[in-house]
C-alpha cells in the first residue's frame, strides 16, 4: 500500500509542473496570434497610449503595448539563463564527465543564445535561396539544429536520465523542440517562436535540477 502512495507522490510533482507548462504554452501561443488595430488615446482617464488588439479574428479588446509579448526576446533570456546555470555547475563539479557535461551544455546553450539573440540562422536561410536550384528549400536548414542537440542527447544520455525529476522537464523541452521544428519547417507559423520559449524553459529547469542532485550527492 505504501509503495503506490509513494510512487503517486513522486510523480504528482511532475504532472503539476507539466499543466503549468501547458498553461504557459497556451498563453505563448495566443500573444502571437494579438494584431494591433487601433493605437492613440482610447481610455479617458489616461493620456498613456492604448492599443486595440484583435485577438484570432474572434473579438477585439484594449490592451497596453507591453502586453505583446517578444518570444524571440524570451527565448534568449531563457536560453542565457541555461548557461549561466550550466557555467556555474561546471565550475562547481570535480573534474570528470559530469563536469564535461555542464561544459558542453554551457557552450552550446551559450551559441543558441547568440544565434536567437542576432538571429543568426535566420541570416544563412536568407542568402541560401540558391539550394532552390536543387530542389532544397532554404527554410529546412532549420532542422539542422536538431543534429547537435540529438548528438548531446546520445552521448550523455546517462546522465539526462539520472534524475527521475528532471527528466519530466527535458522531455517536455525535448518534445516542444521538436515540435517547433516541425512547424518551422513545414507550417512557418508564429507559434513555433511561442514553443521555443516553452521548451528552453523546460531544458533550462531540468538541467537545474540535475545540477542541484548531483552535487549534493557529491557533497554527501
Amino acid at each position: 500500500m505504501d509503495v503506490p502512495r509513494q510512487s503517486g507522490r513522486r510523480v504528482f510533482p511532475g504532472l503539476v509542473a507539466l499543466a503549468v507548462f501547458a498553461i504557459a504554452l497556451v498563453g505563448l501561443v495566443v500573444v502571437p496570434n494579438v494584431d494591433v488595430i487601433e493605437r492613440g488615446h482610447l481610455v479617458d482617464y489616461t493620456e498613456r497610449e492604448v492599443v486595440r488588439v484583435d485577438v484570432f479574428g474572434a473579438f477585439t479588446m484594449l490592451a497596453a503595448p507591453e502586453t505583446r509579448v517578444d518570444t524571440d526576446l524570451l527565448n534568449t533570456i531563457a536560453l542565457a539563463l541555461l548557461t549561466g546555470v550550466a557555467t556555474l555547475a561546471a565550475a562547481l563539479t570535480p573534474p570528470g564527465r559530469l563536469r564535461l557535461f555542464f561544459g558542453v551544455a554551457a557552450a552550446g546553450s551559450l551559441l543558441a543564445c547568440f544565434d536567437e539573440g542576432f538571429e543568426l540562422t535566420e541570416t544563412v536561410v536568407y542568402n541560401a535561396d540558391w539550394l532552390g536550384d536543387y530542389g532544397i528549400p532554404a527554410r529546412k536548414l532549420d532542422v539542422l539544429d536538431a543534429v547537435p542537440v540529438a548528438i548531446f542527447i546520445w552521448y550523455f544520455r546517462d546522465v539526462l536520465l539520472s534524475s527521475r525529476r528532471a527528466l519530466w522537464f527535458l522531455a517536455f523541452g525535448a518534445v516542444c523542440f521538436a515540435f517547433s521544428l516541425v512547424l518551422e519547417v513545414a507550417a512557418a507559423s508564429r507559434v513555433e517562436d511561442a514553443v521555443e520559449v516553452v521548451a528552453s524553459t523546460g531544458v533550462v529547469i531540468g538541467i537545474a535540477l540535475i545540477a542541484v542532485e548531483r552535487l549534493r550527492l557529491a557533497t554527501e
